[in-house]
């Protein structure tokens, strides 16, 4: 082998190195774009994985609300109810009231009545007795003439 042959030799020893070295920084980048698509897929999954619980929320988040709505619904119409009970209780309890200031308005109207009959009553009672003792007395008057 001669030179010019040598040369040429190492000439495409160091074209297949210069080759191997651009295809070892080929093969570096499209590995670290391989490990970054890989860091994607799993982030993709991660996130997926979080969209899915989100979405399980929010539907357990919408069962709760209906079931608070549908308890504030009742509540609602069970205050109602209460209100109107309250209502009629206090229009009875007036009307009570009512009776009782009547009843009480009777009471002294009888008990002034009761009291001018007992008056009444004492002065007739007196006057009885002073008509009694002056019969008495006048019978006893005509004995003795």
């Amino acid at each position: 082998m001669g030179d010019s042959e040598m040369k040429m030799m190492l000439e495409t020893i160091k074209m297949k190195d210069a080759s191997i070295d651009d295809l070892s920084q080929n093969l570096k980048e499209q590995r670290e774009q391989l490990l970054s698509f890989q860091t994607l897929e799993e982030t993709v999954k991660i996130k997926d994985k979080e969209i899915e619980e989100i979405k399980l929320k929010v539907s357990k988040d919408r069962d709760i609300h209906k079931l608070l709505k549908e308890e504030s619904c009742v509540l609602n119409e069970e205050n109602r109810k209460l209100k109107l009970e309250i209502e009629e209780k206090d229009e009875h309890r007036k009307s009570k009231e009512s009776d009782l200031i009547n009843l009480d308005r009777k009471v002294n109207e009888e008990q002034v009545k009761s009291q001018t009959l007992s008056e009444n009553n004492k002065i007739l009672g007196e006057e009885l007795e002073r008509k009694r003792k002056l019969e008495l007395s006048s019978k006893l008057k005509l004995k003795d003439n």
